[in-house]
C-alpha cells in the first residue's frame, strides 16, 4: 500500500528529486514562475490516503487517463516535451510483525538495511555520509559508558615482580582492569559481565570496536587461549549420538564430525541452502547458523519465521511459512505420538500394526473412527522422527521432562523452581531444553579449567587464568613457557571431551574433535591473532598504533614440534 504521486518534468531540464517536487508543489504560482516548463499534478489516493498498485489499473484507470490527457493538452499548448513519472510511497516496517510506526529510519533496527543498500538516500554525498556516520557510531554509543566505568587499578612498585623487563617509563603506566564478573549470573550458571562478555567483533566501519584488541599482557608475558570449536553443537550432537552408543551415529552427529564448510556439507551450509529455496545466497551461512542454534536452544517455528522475515524481506508470508515448515521437518522431524490401547486396536482394524503415529495421521484416524485424538493417543508421550536432529531432541526432552532435570555430565541440577515436580512438565519446556545444552557447556568450561589448573601445577608451568568469554578461554603466561601452556590447553581439551563421551557411555573419541583446531599465542585479546583491528578510530592497525605484532595460532602437531625443540635446547643448556 502507498500513495501515488505523478510529476511532470521537462526532458531538457534538470531532474528534480521527489523531495524537491514536494516542496515546489507548496506554491504552484512560484513553481510556474521559477520553472515554467515543469508541471506538477496533484497526488492520487483513495479515501484513506492509500494507493494500491495491484488494483491501480481498475480503480484509478479513469483518473490516470484524464491526467494523461491533461499532460497531452499542456504539451501542445506549451510545446514542452514531457515525461510521465509515478512515485509510490510505501510504509517502512518497524519489525517482522509489521505493526507499529517507525520513529526514525536511522535507528538500530535499520542498520543492516542501510549497510546492504536497501535504505539509501538521493540527497547526494552529504546525506550518504550522515547514514554512514550514524551506523559507524552505533558500536561506540552502546559501549562508551561501560568502557569508561571499568574498574582500573594502577600498579605500585611493590606489585611488579620483574622490574628488569619493564622500563622506568612503562612502570608508571602499568595498570590492570578488574572485570566485574558474576561467575554464575544466569540460570545456566554462565558468567555475566556488562562489557567484555557482551562485546561484538571488530568492524572496519565501527568506531571504537577495537577496544578488546588494545588490552595487552604485562611485558614479558602473553595470552594463551582458544575457542572451543562448535562447543554447543558438539554437545547437542553427542547427546543425540548417545542413543546408539557411537560418535556420528545420527545425521547431526555425522555432520558435526565430517561436514566441511568448503564443500557445503556442514550443518550451517545445509540449512542455508534449504532456506534459500533454490536462490543461491538468499540466506547466508552466518544467518543459517543463527537459525540452527535458535532451534537447538528450543525456539519454535514462530521465532524462526520472524528471523526469516527480517533477513529476507522480499519473501511472501506463504514462502516464509513453507521454508520454515520444510526446515523443521528435515531437522527436528515430525511429532510422533504413542497410541493408547484403543488407538492401537483402531489402527489395526485399518491395517496398521503400529505403536505410534504422526500427529497428522492420528487426526485422520480420528475423523475416520469418530474417536477423539486424546482417546487414540497419549498426548504427553511424544517423540520426534524423520529429521536429522530427531534423536537429539528426544534425548533433550527426556532430560527436560524428568522429575529432577540435571546435566548428563556433572549432574548439575536446574533450579528447583523450574523442576517438573513443582510446575507442569510441559510448562517452560523450551527453557529447560535450552538449559540442558547451555548448562552442559558450563560443565565443559569448568572441567577444562580444572584440568588446566592441574596440568599447569603438575608440570610447573607458571601462569594464571585471566578471562573466559562463553566458549573462549585466555591464560596469562610468561613468554618462555608459552608453548608448554598451549600444549597443556590442548591436553585439557582432550581430557574434557573424553570425560564427556565416557559419561554418556561412549568410550571413544574421534581425532578431529580431540584437540583444538588451533591455540592462540598473542599479546592482545583480539579474536584473530593476525587481525589488525582497523577501524575509523584505529586506522593504522594495532602493529603501528600500539606496537602489537601478529601472534601465533598452532595446531597440536606444530605444538609438539615446538615443545620438543624447546626442551632439547634446555637440556643442552643444563
Amino acid at each position: 500500500m502507498g500513495t501515488l504521486f505523478i510529476a511532470l518534468i521537462t526532458m531538457d531540464g534538470d531532474f528534480f528529486s521527489l523531495n524537491q517536487l514536494m516542496k515546489l508543489k507548496l506554491d504552484q504560482r512560484l513553481v510556474k514562475r521559477l520553472f515554467p516548463d515543469v508541471v506538477i499534478l496533484d497526488p492520487i489516493s483513495d479515501e484513506k490516503g492509500d494507493f494500491d498498485e495491484e488494483i491501480s489499473n481498475e480503480k484509478y484507470s479513469a483518473q490516470i487517463e484524464n491526467l494523461r490527457e491533461q499532460i497531452s493538452f499542456i504539451s501542445k499548448i506549451d510545446d514542452t516535451p514531457c515525461v510521465f513519472i509515478q512515485y509510490y510511497f510505501k510504509k517502512l516496517l518497524l519489525n517482522a510483525s509489521q505493526v507499529g510506526n517507525v520513529g526514525s529510519p536511522l535507528g538500530k533496527g535499520f542498520t543492516d538495511s542501510i549497510e546492504k543498500g536497501v535504505i539509501t538516500s538521493s540527497g547526494g554525498w552529504e546525506a550518504e555520509q550522515v547514514l554512514t556516520l550514524g551506523t559507524g557510531l552505533t558500536s561506540w554509543r552502546n559501549t562508551r559508558n561501560r568502557v569508561l566505568s571499568q574498574f582500573v587499578v594502577q600498579l605500585r612498585d611493590s606489585d611488579l615482580h620483574n622490574k628488569k623487563a619493564i622500563s622506568k617509563a612503562n612502570q608508571e603506566k602499568l595498570g590492570v582492569i578488574l572485570p566485574q564478573v558474576v561467575p554464575a549470573g544466569t540460570i545456566t550458571r554462565r558468567a555475566t559481565e556488562t562489557l567484555w562478555l557482551t562485546a561484538s567483533n571488530v568492524r572496519e566501519d565501527r568506531v571504537g570496536s577495537e577496544f578488546k584488541g588494545v588490552i595487552t599482557p604485562f611485558p614479558g608475558y602473553c595470552f594463551v587461549g582458544a575457542d572451543v570449536d562448535s562447543q554447543e553443537l558438539w554437545i547437542a550432537s553427542l547427546i543425540g549420538d548417545s542413543t546408539y552408543g557411537e560418535h556420528g551415529a545420527t545425521p547431526l552427529g555425522w555432520m558435526a564430525l565430517q561436514g566441511q564448510k568448503s564443500d557445503g556439507t556442514d550443518m550451517h551450509s545445509k540449512t542455508a541452502a534449504e532456506l534459500s529455496q533454490g536462490k543461491p545466497g538468499l540466506v547466508s551461512r552466518n544467518m543459517a547458523k543463527a537459525f540452527n542454534y535458535a532451534r537447538i536452544y528450543g525456539s519454535g517455528k514462530g521465532l524462526a519465521r520472524n528471523m526469516l522475515r527480517d533477513c529476507c524481506k522480499d519473501l511472501t508470508e506463504e514462502e516464509v511459512r513453507q521454508s520454515i515448515d520444510k526446515m523443521f521437518a528435515s531437522t527436528k522431524g515430525n511429532e510422533v505420538h504413542e497410541l493408547t490401547n484403543l488407538g492401537r486396536r483402531q489402527a489395526l482394524s485399518h491395517g496398521l500394526l503400529v505403536e505410534e503415529l504422526p500427529a497428522s495421521d492420528i487426526a485422520k484416524l480420528s475423523s475416520i473412527t469418530g474417536f477423539s485424538q486424546y482417546q487414540l493417543s497419549k498426548a504427553r508421550k511424544t517423540r520426534y522422527a524423520g529429521g536429522s536432529e530427531s534423536a537429539m531432541f528426544n534425548k533433550l526432552e527426556e532430560i527436560a521432562r524428568s522429575d529432577q532435570p540435571a546435566t548428563p555430565f556433572l549432574k548439575c541440577r536446574i533450579t528447583r523452581t523450574l523442576e517438573p515436580s513443582v510446575i507442569q512438565k510441559s510448562y517452560q519446556l523450551n527453557s529447560r531444553i535450552n538449559w540442558v545444552v547451555q548448562s552442559s557447556a558450563v560443565d565443559f568450561l569448568h572441567l577444562l579449567l580444572v584440568a588446566m589448573k592441574w596440568l599447569m601445577s603438575e608440570y610447573r608451568i607458571p601462569g594464571r587464568f585471566t578471562l573466559s568469554i562463553h566458549d573462549e578461554v585466555r591464560f596469562h603466561v610468561p613468554l618462555e613457557y608459552k608453548y608448554e601452556a598451549a600444549l597443556a590447553l590442548q591436553i585439557a581439551n582432550l581430557l574434557t571431551r573424553s570425560f564427556f563421551s565416557a559419561q554418556l557411555g561412549i568410550n571413544d573419541l574421534p581425532n578431529n574433535v580431540a584437540f583444538f583446531s588451533g591455540v592462540d599465542i598473542d599479546r592482545s585479546l583480539r579474536k584473530n591473532v593476525k587481525h589488525e583491528c582497523i577501524t575509523p578510530s584505529n586506522p593504522h592497525g594495532l602493529s603501528v598504533s600500539y606496537g602489537i605484532e601478529p601472534g601465533e595460532e598452532l595446531d597440536i602437531f606444530t605444538l609438539l614440534e615446538r615443545v620438543n625443540v624447546l626442551r632439547a635446547q634446555r637440556e643442552n643448556l643444563s
